[in-house]
């Protein structure tokens, strides 16, 4: 009559935890094990402490950690693209947008070379200096780039 594979390592297990080697002499439980079953049954465990799965990442994690990423990021550019609405004109508001502000530099997008060059005179008119003022960010300088819609390009002129 065949054992099952669970009994067989229990009864391996029972006779290794009774065993006490002499000195010199190896421990019953450092033998190799000679029945194919407990030698498969032993090999799982082991696979089961050494191989660990990657922890899994539910999607709200994720989903957090989106949004408070886009969180930071409006607060950068939330105030400047405030201050960009109330102070541009409302022709040329649909055709421009805040990029956002990286080591002094504030970045403004135009949809054609015509808007950007619409944009350049009105910050030359002294928007420049308004918005400069009104923004709390270390800001020395203001460029405005052409956005290609279609590629995801942007070309500063």
């Amino acid at each position: 009559m065949a054992d099952d594979p669970a009994d067989i390592a229990a009864k391996i297990n029972a006779r290794r935890s009774e065993a006490v080697a002499p000195r010199g002499e190896v421990a019953p439980d450092e033998r190799a094990v000679t029945d194919p079953q407990g030698v498969a049954s032993r090999i799982e465990r082991l696979r089961e402490h050494r191989v660990k799965e990657p922890p899994r990442r539910a999607l709200g994690d994720l989903l957090t950690a989106r949004a408070k990423q886009f969180k930071r990021e409006s607060k950068g550019t939330g105030v400047v693209a405030q201050a960009w609405s109330e102070l541009c004109p409302a022709a040329l508001l649909a055709r421009t947008g805040v990029v956002g502000v990286s080591r002094g530099v504030l970045t403004l997008a135009a949809d054609d070379s015509a808007a950007r060059f619409e944009v350049d005179r009105v910050l030359r008119c002294g928007v420049e200096r308004k918005l400069l003022k009104r923004l709390a960010l270390d800001v020395r300088r203001v460029r405005v780039v052409v956005v290609d819609q279609d590629a995801d390009n942007q070309t500063e002129s």
